[in-house]
């Protein structure tokens, strides 16, 4: 018998965009080409940006899938429940099959 992973809908929803943070148009318009792509991962050290600069790319007319991580994610089975209805939002009925 399978049992359904219940979704927290706000780790599904990036962080709101401050009127006062430091813009960094050269990252934004790298991004914004790469994002073209099927994947793009971004990987940088803690406090460099990331969470910002995506944010603001969540924000623009990209279909942008945000999921915020915690340590529960570690179980594959979580992690694809997640991942899975966050391509929902953009495919609706993704994985009904």
């Amino acid at each position: 018998m399978e049992t359904a992973i219940p979704i927290v809908s706000t780790k599904l929803h990036p962080p709101i965009i401050r009127d006062n943070v430091l813009r960094r148009p050269r990252l934004h318009d790298a991004l914004e080409f790469v994002v073209r792509r099927r994947l793009t991962l971004v990987c940088a050290g803690a406090g460099y940006g990331k969470t910002t600069l995506l944010s603001a790319i969540t924000y623009s007319h990209f279909p942008v899938i945000w999921y915020s991580l915690s340590p529960s994610d570690w179980d594959l089975a979580v992690f694809v429940s997640y991942l899975a209805q966050g391509i929902r939002r953009h495919q609706p009925g993704f994985g009904d099959r």
